[in-house]
């Protein structure tokens, strides 16, 4: 999957515009481009812009994707964590918000848009926790008071997404990221 995120990113960079209004991507494919016997396609309905594409090309251990109401950092953020999940089997990944209503109007409700229902085995609502088709996780999170953070301390994360990371405080932030 991360391939494919690649591949949309040279799109950008070659034609200004590029992608596709869906794209299929191999679960099994690394950023080298190369397939594994476990590979398994799946349709995105996610159509990137630049911006969500030098998100995604990005090696970075640490992504900031900022700027004004409307350019699609949620909705980059949501996809990046799909792929993440999809692409490594049985690992943990987790998408923060700072209050339930803000995680509601954003993430959960791109999830329960635009996610297609064959990627996961289950959505727990009361939990807001996804099981994927490969065994992977991932919880819907948000922390509005400061010791919030403290419940996600248990479990190890190979992805943690936060979603405005300005609304946070300093040492939401600095637990969140050691």
């Amino acid at each position: 999957m991360k391939g494919w995120f690649l591949e949309q990113a040279r799109a950008a960079r070659s034609d200004g515009a590029g992608g596709r209004e869906t794209g299929t991507v191999d679960a099994g494919v690394d950023a080298a481009g190369g397939n594994d016997s476990k590979s398994r396609n799946y349709t995105l309905n996610y159509k990137p812009v630049p911006k969500q594409r030098q998100f995604h090309a990005s090696p970075a251990k640490y992504r900031l994707f900022g700027g004004a109401a409307g350019p699609g950092k949620s909705k980059a953020l949501l996809m990046e964590v799909v792929v993440q999940a999809l692409d490594h089997p049985n690992v943990n990944t987790l998408l923060l918000r700072r209050t339930f209503p803000e995680l509601e109007g954003s993430l959960l409700h791109y999830f329960r848009r635009d996610v297609a229902r064959e990627l996961y085995v289950a959505f727990h609502e009361s939990k807001h926790l996804v099981e994927w088709t490969n065994g992977s996780t991932t919880r819907f999170g948000y922390c509005a008071s400061e010791h919030d953070v403290y419940q996600y301390q248990r479990a190890e994360y190979l992805f943690i997404g936060i979603d405005e990371l300005t609304l946070f405080t300093l040492r939401q932030r600095q637990f969140l990221t050691s």
